[in-house]
């Protein structure tokens, strides 16, 4: 088959995820963090948004902003943050704990619904917070242990 036909076979993204796994042995391991971090952001972000605001993803997003730089700056100071470990817990947990597409979505959503201040102040404590948050998790970090 051509490769045009051959992009567009059912099974060319598992071929695609295949070869990826192979090539890049990180990355099932990742997805499966990702996919933890995705089920969290959703308890949290059901548990805290009302029909009046997302307060669940200005949460899910400040908090992964803590932790991020919490764990970043004291896994690198205090040598328990191995790049796997990074690669795994940043980029796999709290990179599917963060979201930026609801965000996106949401922010256009309210301007859409006409609540233009709505979105101006959602849209600011998201951009504002979120390196707010990871400035007091760095600060927090020498508090933790070292790497024996």
């Amino acid at each position: 088959p051509s490769d045009r036909a051959r992009s567009q076979h059912p099974n060319h993204l598992c071929v695609l995820a295949l070869r990826l796994a192979v090539g890049f042995p990180a990355v099932a391991p990742v997805a499966a963090r990702g996919a933890l971090g995705c089920v969290l952001r959703y308890l949290v972000g059901s548990w805290l948004t009302r029909e009046d605001f997302a307060w669940g993803t200005i949460a899910v997003n400040l908090l992964g902003s803590f932790l991020i730089g919490l764990v970043l700056f004291a896994g690198l100071a205090q040598g328990w943050l191995g790049p796997d470990a990074r690669v795994f817990i940043v980029t796999g947990i709290l990179g599917g704990f963060t979201t930026m597409s609801s965000f996106a979505y949401e922010t256009v959503s309210y301007v859409d619904d006409g609540e233009i201040a709505r979105a101006l102040g959602y849209a600011s404590l998201t951009i504002i917070g979120r390196p707010a948050m990871a400035f007091p998790g760095a600060a927090a970090a020498p508090a933790l242990p070292a790497a024996r």
